[in-house]
């Protein structure tokens, strides 16, 4: 997660200004559904994935595409938005004999391994009903509730949209690219709850630009010199202008003491954040997978202890050359615990023979 932070920051530096790439930093660095999957295989993707566009974004915008394209023909699909962008007049034409060959590559490789059942569950939701219903019986692949995005994004959820606002008020490279990952990690994460954190660095880096404009066009109407208006009576024409001037200048105080009630009203809502992932982070994403914890309704804490009774049982009460038949990973824990061997493999990947 270190590193993922220290990725966002560099990201929002390149997109916007050092202010975006800190709080983007900071907001990554705690932010609860990316927590809640540190502990699987989705850390390092997610950080390798911020990574890649964070060199893909840099090679855009700065670099001699012409010499670095090839290494990025596989992207993911936002990246294909800016293909034509790419080959410019100074790009060498032999450059698309590349292209030839990575697509003919990639089109060998989705018949050798094509797209999994949870994949098609992206782009139409009803797929695994009606055709993978292993799939579909898990509750981290159902749709998202709006509590869940409140529980998890907190403040982040309204200032996702003054993000997109101030990134299409200075549209470039950089910052349409990050509005559409934005918007389509988004929507994944509306189709399945589990990719929650997909969306965790676009939302924390659109949402930095927000909290970075923002605080920037305050301090500078902070930083603004009132005028002092001159004395004296003046006649003719040019009265009427120096009257609107005065009155501006007179409105000076009360904008600067309307800023100041601004940021005291931005750091609050970040301390507010604050608070809840800490929260979020002990309470609901600290416990270990085979141990829950509630709050009764007195406010005590319960603890849930069927697994490892449940494990216990299973080595006491069967023999020891038992098959069992699992559900989805707990395979790795009837295993590990258990001491018991499972018919299919312990993530259930290969599922054409499993009970259904």
């Amino acid at each position: 997660m270190v590193t993922a932070a220290v990725v966002a920051y560099f990201f929002g530096k390149e997109m916007w200004d050092t202010g975006a790439g800190l709080v983007a930093a900071a907001l990554i660095a705690i932010f609860p559904g990316y927590i809640s999957r540190s502990v699987d295989n989705e850390a390092v993707a997610i950080f390798a994935l911020l990574l890649k566009f964070y060199l893909f974004v840099k090679a855009v915008c700065w670099v001699s595409t012409c010499s670095i394209w090839r290494a990025y023909g596989c992207l993911l699909v936002d990246a294909g938005v800016f293909v034509p962008n790419l080959f410019e007049d100074n790009c060498d034409i032999g450059y698309s004999g590349w292209c030839y060959c990575f697509g003919c590559w990639h089109s060998v490789w989705l018949y050798i391994s094509p797209c999994t059942g949870r994949f098609y569950s992206l782009l139409d939701p009803t797929h695994a009903k009606h055709h993978i219903p292993i799939i579909a019986s898990v509750s981290e692949h159902q749709p998202t509730a709006w509590s869940s995005f409140m529980f998890d994004y907190h403040i982040l959820l309204f200032l996702f949209p003054a993000g997109l606002y101030f990134c299409f008020k200075r549209l470039s490279d950089a910052t349409i690219f990050i509005v559409m990952y934005g918007l389509t990690s988004l929507y994944f994460a509306g189709v399945m709850v589990r990719l929650i954190f997909v969306a965790t660095p676009a939302i924390c880096l659109i949402s930095a630009i927000a909290v970075s404009a923002t605080v920037k066009n305050l301090t500078s109407l902070l930083r603004a010199k009132q005028k002092v208006p001159q004395t004296g009576s003046s006649k003719g024409p040019g009265s009427s202008k120096a009257s609107s001037k005065v009155t501006l200048d007179q409105a000076q105080p009360f904008q600067k003491n309307g800023a100041i009630a601004l940021l005291v009203g931005v750091f609050y809502l970040l301390s507010r954040y604050a608070i809840h992932c800490t929260w979020v982070t002990s309470e609901a994403y600290s416990s270990p997978s085979i141990v829950l914890a509630a709050r009764g309704a007195h406010g005590n804490r319960i603890i849930f202890d069927d697994y490892c009774e449940a494990y216990y049982w299973l080595t006491q009460n069967t023999p020891t050359d038992a098959k069992v038949m699992s559900w989805w990973d707990y395979g790795y824990q009837i295993t590990a615990m258990g001491n018991r061997t499972v018919i299919v493999d312990n993530n259930t990947w290969n599922n054409t023979h499993i009970a259904t």
